[in-house]
């Protein structure tokens, strides 16, 4: 019983962010409608070197992490535990450390081909409280979008397929496991809550976005092209491809918009934690 009104609970909330994000949306679109100019005409520059080895360097990062970090847990971390721990840890383990690595990979090429370095790159927190305040807004607006895409492309994918249980994320599925140790459960919170935040807006928006720009010509160009990659690169969950991709747009549009990496940043941590926190506290997504 406590589950059922624990899950209506959660229920409203999502209908409130669906009616508050709703309401922003139609504020911007008549916004937009009056003055009828191009958002990103007056974002500000955002000068780099980066070279097409620079996407590879960090991919190359993260399979060298994933790799290591997937030795390191056949060797030392699944010895003498039971086989669906080695599965769970299997899902958390290499996965965290090697969007670490992936990470320290984007935070050198940032600091080494931006001219100014990291605060060119994105990365500055004189004006965290107002980047914060953006990020809430922004999941505000991309809460209804995503909701509505991922409702729609579960019906797709299941009529598709035939199937009615669709692939969930290795991580929250290693979450839901009660055998999990509490040093993993901790490190598999921290992966999608902190780390994958961090490593995927460091990556995609702040290398990829910034590399596309200068070579395609066009903000707007390498912004769609991008968010279509971020939501490509989850097709392990197909049902959250386009959904993710709408959330890319948003986050992509704050750092043309606003020069800076930290609200994308702040955006992908409330998105991944209400997550998290949703199905900690028992919703079925």
């Amino acid at each position: 019983m406590l589950l059922a009104v624990s899950n209506r609970y959660l229920e409203a909330i999502n209908w409130g962010f669906v009616g508050v994000g709703t309401a922003l949306w139609l504020g911007l679109i008549a916004r937009w409608y009056r003055q009828r100019n191009d958002p990103l005409a007056l974002a500000p520059p955002r000068p780099s070197d980066l070279t097409v080895v620079a996407i590879p360097m960090c991919m190359a990062a993260y399979l060298t992490g994933l790799l290591v970090a997937q030795w390191l847990t056949n060797q030392y971390l699944k010895p003498g535990t039971a086989a669906e721990v080695g599965v769970h840890l299997d899902r958390v383990v290499p996965t965290v450390v090697a969007g670490m690595l992936g990470a320290a990979m984007c935070l050198w090429l940032g600091a080494q081909e931006f001219p100014g370095g990291l605060r060119t790159f994105g990365l500055r927190t004189r004006r965290l409280p107002e980047e914060a305040a953006v990020a809430v807004v922004a999941f505000l607006l991309a809460f209804p979008m995503c909701v509505g895409l991922l409702s729609a492309s579960e019906y797709v994918v299941s009529w598709w397929t035939g199937e009615q249980v669709l692939p969930n994320h290795p991580i929250l599925d290693a979450l839901a496991a009660s055998e999990l140790p509490p040093w993993a459960r901790a490190l598999g919170v921290i992966g999608p809550v902190i780390v994958a935040p961090m490593a995927e807006e460091l990556f995609f928006r702040g290398i990829m976005q910034s590399f596309l720009k200068q070579y395609l010509g066009s903000r707007w160009r390498s912004l769609l092209l991008v968010s279509l990659i971020f939501g490509m690169a989850h097709y392990g969950q197909p049902q959250v491809v386009l959904p993710l991709a709408a959330l890319g747009l948003i986050l992509g549009y704050l750092y043309e918009r606003r020069g800076s990496l930290v609200a994308p940043i702040i955006l992908h941590i409330l998105f991944n934690t209400r997550t998290i926190l949703w199905q900690t506290l028992g919703e079925t997504p």
